[in-house]
């Protein structure tokens, strides 16, 4: 019996491991800013930030996501998110290193991890969305055409 659950608990890490290897994925640990930025000055209330950190994943047909494993926020604040492919209209590295997600219905999400985890993620993301202004230009044409 022992032997089996083993060799099961084996193949469960090997398929990890291999996850992880897929050509095109991309998985880094990243911490995740929570903060009331957008809301401190209404509400009066002091400028807050917290963290959580978790790990980063794009996987190979373009799904983003973001999995908190552990938060300092008193709310207890530890995010699970998911971005589709086309769900993101914005993904650029900040002028603070960080990684900044802006989702087409979700909000916005920054990330901070090592530069070079960074700068692979947002190759990995960035790839497969188009230019806004392409976009626009694009809509501008057709409407001319129509």
């Amino acid at each position: 019996m022992r032997d089996a659950q083993d060799a099961a608990k084996a193949a469960v890490d090997d398929a990890a491991v291999n996850d992880q290897t897929v050509p095109g994925r991309v998985s880094i640990s990243v911490r995740h800013r929570h903060s009331n930025a957008g809301n401190w000055l209404l509400q009066g209330a002091a400028k807050t930030e917290y963290y959580c950190s978790g790990t980063l994943s794009v996987s190979t047909d373009g799904t983003v996501t973001y999995d908190c494993a552990q938060t300092d926020d008193p709310s207890g604040r530890c995010e699970h998110v998911s971005f589709p492919p086309g769900s993101l209209k914005d993904v650029k590295v900040g002028s603070g290193g960080n990684l900044h997600l802006a989702s087409k219905t979700q909000g916005n999400f920054d990330f901070y991890g090592s530069s070079d985890d960074i700068k692979q993620a947002q190759a990995a993301i960035a790839s497969p969305i188009p230019s806004n202004k392409q976009d626009d230009d694009r809509l501008t044409l057709k409407r001319r055409d129509q």
